[in-house]
């Protein structure tokens, strides 16, 4: 959740973790000192960043200054980091899509099937990532929320004209692509290519969290300044560089240039994942469907204003939902407001929330609004109601996005 809130000041936690403070040095970037940390309680708190370490379970630090002192944070603490990047323009038009989420901007130097391929991007410079774990290259164009899988087994390759080859990819070196098809052996020029989809060759290893159609083989979900996204299963920041665990190796990018680090570690259980136990709906036009998970319509973003959410449900009035929750979740934890991503769609809607038997908490929400923070308790009920309703009387309404919604559990 981005918008920051009252730093809530306590003492400084003294823990297990302060030996680990004498290896690192202070972050020292730019425009780089401060950062807000949300809690998986729901508080939300702004320090000056002074160390960040998550290397391992038992290495897992955030150290900061409030007004009182020190402050450390374990990471079944957190849910959320928000530092102060501002955003950039991407530096190519070309984006590479790994198996396990990640997308990086840069450029394609050299790629040989079946060896490391050997990439330029805005935030690593050069990097080699095994060919095995790509799965696909965009260009020139945004990319679908989703890249699609492969056709029966096999690559496919889309040009800027509008032809779609399935095949197989030969070779791509420099600016030359050659690939396979039942009209022979072809070769590209990489100008030409609009999206190339290959087939997955192997799974993620130790894989932890999955996310619709994306396999996380860590429990960090880095987002940077210039649109990027990775996954990684341990960062840390020191001496203003960042340096996270990628394709096989450590690369390090500037701190500066990081906008958000989530954790989606046993604490956290990702709320669009879960099937309602009860569902009901009014339709309002044949076909359409009332709600849609990690994805708005035509497999677009989700989207409240300039805020794009990496996973969360995309809601029409009039729909409810009941969920039947575990006795471990704690908080319900969000961002709501009107999807940005259908120009015409009318400019307010309410949503409302409500714990066991309790009344109903009612949010209004109009299009032109920031995302509103909402932070439930559950105080142990396992059951729980989301309903979302129109506030026209044709009962049309907008649509509504859940963005990054999860259920925080009890840790300590």
């Amino acid at each position: 959740m981005r918008p920051q809130s009252k730093i809530q000041n306590r003492k400084s936690k003294i823990g297990p973790y302060v030996a680990v403070l004498v290896s690192l040095v202070a972050v020292e970037a730019r425009g780089q000192t401060t950062a807000v940390v949300h809690r998986a309680d729901g508080r939300v708190e702004k320090i000056e960043l002074i160390a960040a370490l998550f290397e391992s379970p038992d290495k897992a630090l955030l150290r900061g200054r409030v007004p009182d002192g020190l402050i450390d944070y374990s990471a079944n603490e957190i849910w959320q980091i928000e530092f102060g990047a501002e955003r950039v323009a991407r530096g190519s038009t070309e984006q590479l899509w790994l198996n396990d989420g990640t997308r990086l901007s840069g450029r394609l130097a050299q790629w040989i099937p079946s060896q490391r391929a050997t990439i330029w991007t805005d935030l690593f410079r050069t990097i080699a990532i095994w060919d095995d774990t790509i799965v696909g290259l965009t260009h020139g164009y945004p990319p679908p929320a989703r890249l699609p899988t492969g056709i029966a087994g096999k690559d496919v390759l889309y040009t800027s004209d509008g032809d779609r080859m399935v095949g197989q990819l030969l070779r791509m070196e420099n600016d030359n692509i050659a690939f396979r098809s039942e009209l022979g052996n072809m070769t590209y020029d990489r100008q030409r290519v609009r999206a190339l989809v290959l087939t997955a060759k192997s799974e993620v290893p130790n894989r932890k969290s999955e996310i619709g159609n994306l396999k996380s083989a860590g429990p960090w979900v880095l987002e940077f300044a210039n649109g990027d996204r990775l996954w990684t299963p341990s960062w840390m920041a020191e001496g203003g560089r960042l340096r996270c665990a990628i394709g096989g190796g450590t690369p390090t990018a500037p701190v500066a240039l990081l906008s958000r680090a989530i954790f989606l570690g046993p604490h956290v259980q990702i709320f669009s994942a879960i099937e309602p136990k009860h569902f009901t709906m009014r339709p309002l036009l044949a076909g359409q469907r009332s709600i849609l998970v990690d994805r708005g319509p035509e497999n677009r973003p989700l989207r409240i204003g300039q805020c794009e959410y990496l996973f969360g449900l995309f809601l029409r009035p009039q729909c409810e939902m009941e969920y039947a929750l575990s006795d471990d979740a704690q908080f319900f934890l969000a961002e709501v407001g009107i999807s940005s991503d259908l120009a015409r769609e009318p400019g307010s809607a309410r949503i409302l929330f409500a714990v066991g038997d309790t009344p109903w908490r009612t949010f209004n929400l109009t299009k032109d609004n920031s995302p509103v923070p909402v932070v439930i308790s559950l105080g142990g009920s396992s059951r729980f109601r989301i309903r979302v309703e129109a506030s026209d009387d044709w009962g049309c309404g907008a649509h509504v996005v859940l963005g990054e919604p999860v259920l925080t559990k009890r840790w300590n």
